[in-house]
């Protein structure tokens, strides 16, 4: 979303704030690389929370959920973001009803 907002720019803000997530946790992120659609290596990054024996990853996800939230309520539409929210709140639910299990 961003990208079609800012184009190329977005690449920088993201990559930025990728670089600030793996300085404040290393344990998690350190190493990994975001795909062209900021995605992380799914193996890549649960060898890390693994390997690392990290208990507070869902920290560290919370941190970069946070960062990529406030750029993006800076950077787009009211509208979009709203809409943007609503999906991630749906998500988060669903991982919760998944860890009551």
């Amino acid at each position: 979303m961003l990208r079609l907002e800012i184009g190329d720019l977005a690449v920088n803000h993201v990559k930025k704030i990728f670089r600030q997530c793996s300085t404040r946790f290393p344990f998690v992120f350190d190493g990994l690389h975001a795909n062209e659609f900021g995605e992380f290596n799914e193996s890549s990054l649960v060898a890390n929370i693994r390997g690392n024996l990290y208990e507070e990853y869902r920290d560290a996800f919370e941190y970069l959920l946070t960062q990529e939230k406030d750029l993006m309520v800076s950077i787009l539409d009211k509208k979009i973001v709203g809409g943007i929210e609503a999906g991630l709140k749906r998500i988060e639910q669903r991982q919760q009803s998944r860890d009551q299990v």
